[in-house]
């Protein structure tokens, strides 16, 4: 389940992850319940986004952790452009 189209834009799941934590760190159980992602899609999507620099745990992850994650700075230009893109500024 890529979180970027074959174009290199955002996929739906992923604009919405990324908006999601745009204001603050959220673990996947509230980024789930905000989104009404079924949590094994929020958190294979994180693991997603992270691997692309998008998103960052806020602290220490352990397996079975769902530690806030945070958008990084890539992942806020990415998120702005894909906005841009879809004439939302």
């Amino acid at each position: 389940m890529p979180c970027l189209n074959p174009d290199g834009t955002l996929t739906r799941v992923a604009r919405d992850l990324l908006t999601a934590l745009e204001p603050a760190p959220v673990p996947a159980p509230v980024l789930a319940s905000a989104t009404g992602l079924p949590l094994w899609r929020v958190r294979a999507s994180l693991r997603e986004l992270a691997g692309q620099d998008l998103v960052a745990a806020s602290g220490p992850l352990s397996p079975g952790d769902d530690a806030p994650h945070v958008l990084t700075e890539t992942g806020r230009q990415v998120l702005d452009l894909s906005r841009a893109l879809d004439g939302e500024d």
